[in-house]
């Protein structure tokens, strides 16, 4: 193979960096790779295939071009594309919201080319809450000296979930239900989710809290079916976004944890136990969604340890071998010790799958 025989183009095209690899002669069994470089520093690439084309979306301004291997057999040619500057900004991002909880926030924290817009955030707030009667708050009232721990606890006794992500612009919605954890509280004649932030607010001096009941293969609460809660969940979220732009994140709480020193454990036996009946309703809930809501993406890290790979501590050789549990709690996490506090590399091996979804990569 002759580099003279090979023209390889790049173009920018909206949010994308398209290149494509011309051969002027005929030959047969050739395979390509590529290098997405920005300002001389490899930013992704696309594994070998005979597909002589790539794309990679783009958010960063700067100076971009592409390294392709061609291939055929033992023979290795390498090409460098023409430089290609790339202009962009807050409007060139990608626009997601969140229904969930820290665990897929902290996400964005591993961002490292800020390809992300995030525009609404809703945690601690669970389906029921959010689909029950609005009730009055006096935010003045409440004990909570965090701004935002307020402004949340105000979505949640506002029920303003729909008609924030109807308006703020937002492309794609991110979706986990780790904060269905919560129990619920019957207050006036309407729902709101017993939250931590509600209990260290001491806004609602004698709850009365309802508990979630699994009875013939379903789950009811004060005499409801939650089935009637998800079903109307998904019908106004699909009023809203195309089921392509959704994106579940199956999160869930987890019976082992990674020490500060780096040591494995599991969390006492009181916390599996409720760590498995939370899962059981979860995962029900999931699934739910799921039928629901149509062909949506799915990132299950959790329970499928294909996708997730620790790459943390070498005495953790052993313990990933089982093919079980791949994800772990984290007592280094910056929110503490708890089932629901991830090892890092689990936000990382999320944040790939998200990209993938939303076509970044």
């Amino acid at each position: 193979m002759e580099s003279k025989n090979f023209e390889i183009l790049i173009v920018s095209e909206g949010k994308v960096i398209k290149c494509n690899v011309n051969c002027t002669i005929k030959e047969k069994c050739l395979e390509y790779s590529f290098y997405l470089i920005k300002d001389w520093r490899k930013i992704n690439s696309k594994k070998l295939s005979p597909d002589p084309k790539a794309e990679f979306r783009v958010c960063e301004a700067g100076l971009y071009h592409v390294i392709c291997f061609v291939k055929k057999g033992c023979e290795k040619l390498i090409l460098k594309s023409q430089d290609i500057r790339f202009d962009t900004g807050t409007k060139n991002k990608v626009a997601v919201s969140i229904y969930g909880s820290c665990v897929t926030r902290d996400i964005l924290e591993y961002e490292t080319i800020s390809c992300l817009d995030l525009k609404s955030y809703f945690c601690r707030q669970s389906i029921v809450s959010s689909l029950s009667m609005p009730i009055r708050c006096d935010m003045k009232e409440v004990k909570l000296t965090s701004p935002f721990q307020k402004r949340q606890l105000h979505n949640d006794f506002s029920k303003n979930l729909f008609s924030v992500l109807a308006s703020d612009t937002s492309e794609y919605l991110i979706i986990d239900l780790i904060d269905e954890r919560f129990s619920l509280i019957h207050y006036r004649d309407s729902f709101i989710t017993n939250s931590t932030s509600l209990m260290e607010s001491n806004y609602i001096e004698e709850p009365e809290v309802i508990e979630y009941k699994k009875l013939n293969g379903k789950y009811i609460f004060d005499g409801k079916d939650l089935d009637e809660y998800l079903d109307k969940f998904s019908k106004l979220i699909l009023n809203i976004y195309e089921p392509e732009k959704i994106i579940i994140h199956k999160a869930f709480m987890l019976d082992n944890y990674i020490d500060k020193r780096g040591e494995l454990h599991k969390f006492p036996i009181n916390y599996i136990l409720e760590n498995k009946k939370v899962n059981q309703r979860l995962d029900y809930m999931y699934n739910r969604l799921i039928n629901n809501l149509g062909p949506v993406h799915v990132i299950d890290i959790c329970k499928n340890e294909k996708i997730y790979q620790i790459k943390i501590k070498k005495m953790l050789c052993s313990y990933t071998k089982n093919k079980k549990d791949l994800a772990l709690a984290d007592e280094n996490n910056k929110w503490g010790l708890a089932p629901m506090h991830y090892h890092e590399q689990y936000y990382k091996a999320v944040l790939l799958q998200l990209y993938k979804a939303l076509m970044l990569t």
